[in-house]
């Protein structure tokens, strides 16, 4: 019964959060992840995310085939990794190829406007990333701006935009300490001399 999970408002001040959790208030990651030490294989650019990638790039008309057939390949490659995982791990619903055969019948079926239809792939390429690479989660959400993520001004930390999550790590201080004037140079042609986490970067241009 997936509405037994309860997960956290990202919203809310991180006090309040800390007592929920506390008070066991929210559901937890999976003890897989805390409990085995090698839960599953870092993936580079495992299959699954190759067929994704395929489909946005047949939406957007840069390369010719089926958006559909190669969406519906990268979750079915997805879904049967995660079916190799220790089924004492499922909450009692473990992932067999029945289910991976019926999933897109449901909400996972492939929909019928452009913008439905990238996405479901930009959400696909969001789960397939979990505890994988976060630093490919954040590149994804920065192009794409999905998934949609709630902002409260009122908790949110980015000083120099309220309402919005940054866009970009800061350099690191070694660059300032071994590289200074590459530095300087970098931050002067990119992005007006300020090295700051909301600006854009040239790969999201």
């Amino acid at each position: 019964d997936l509405e037994a999970y309860v997960g956290v408002d990202v919203e809310i001040e991180y006090a309040v959060m800390n007592s929920g959790h506390s008070n066991n208030l929210y559901s937890l990651l999976n003890k897989r992840y805390l409990q085995e030490e090698a839960t599953e294989p870092l993936r580079i650019v495992s299959h699954a995310e190759q067929q994704l990638i395929l489909a946005e790039a047949v939406l957007k008309g840069w390369i010719s085939g089926d958006a559909k057939s190669y969406y519906e390949s990268g979750v079915k490659s997805a879904l049967a990794d995660v079916m190799k995982v220790n089924k004492n791990y499922a909450q009692d619903m473990p992932i067999d190829q029945a289910y991976i055969d019926g999933y897109f019948t449901g909400e996972a079926a492939f929909k019928t406007t452009l913008q439905e239809q990238l996405q479901q792939i930009w959400m696909q390429r969001y789960i397939l990333q979990f505890m994988q690479d976060a630093e490919t989660s954040f590149f994804e959400y920065r192009r794409n701006g999905y998934p949609v993520f709630p902002i409260n001004a009122a908790t949110s930390l980015n000083e120099n935009n309220k309402n919005g999550l940054p866009m970009r790590w800061l350099y690191p201080g070694s660059e300032t300490t071994y590289n200074r004037e590459n530095l300087i140079e970098a931050l002067n042609r990119q992005y007006d001399g300020y090295d700051e986490i909301n600006k854009i970067m040239w790969i999201l241009k």
